[in-house]
């Protein structure tokens, strides 16, 4: 069944066919509400707070105006965005800092820095800018999904795309300069 089947479905009370659209895309939502969100609990809460939006309002679920992934994104994010204007979320950082190292301890080290550095980058964004690199660029969202998604033009969202990239880039480069020194 397609996800717009599914979610007829779901308007029915189909349990089988909520879970079946949860198993199909539970993975997905979590590891862009992870990312955004940098906290694995924060991400876990958010994901069943859009599970719960989806089940409770499927009947204002449209098919042919926007896709289901699309509609589910835009859910999540504006969960985000509630959860951000209450407080600031906490970040995981330990999933790369203890991780053991390799036999080539200097680069395994460098990786890890680096890594670090970038998602401190990204935690550093707005939210609207790393929202929008991630849609893109790690949930393969085109720019126009991505601005029906964060409630936007095309236009502002390559302007959230580009001033993100460039912090992204001065970041990487500020790291790079230090290696050298």
């Amino acid at each position: 069944m397609t996800d717009d089947e599914l979610m007829y479905a779901i308007t029915q009370q189909d349990k089988e066919a909520f879970t079946a659209l949860v198993n199909c895309h539970v993975d997905g939502s979590y590891a862009y509400a992870f990312r955004l969100a940098q906290s694995s609990q924060l991400a876990e809460d958010l994901v069943q707070d859009i599970w719960l939006v989806v089940w409770q309002r499927a009947r204002q679920y449209k098919p042919g105006r926007v896709q289901f992934e699309t509609w589910l994104h835009k859910i999540l994010y504006n969960k985000f965005i509630d959860v951000v204007r209450r407080k600031k979320p906490d970040y995981d950082t330990h999933y790369v800092e203890n991780q053991p190292a390799d036999d080539n301890a200097y680069a395994d080290r460098v990786i890890r820095e680096r890594f670090n550095r970038y998602n401190s980058a990204l935690r550093d964004l707005p939210h609207n800018q790393r929202a929008a690199l991630l849609l893109v660029h790690i949930q393969n969202f085109n720019q126009k999904q991505v601005a029906i998604i964060l409630g936007m033009s095309v236009r502002a969202v390559e302007s959230l795309l580009a001033r993100g990239r460039r912090t992204l880039q001065k970041a990487d480069q500020s790291f790079q300069g230090e290696l050298h020194d």
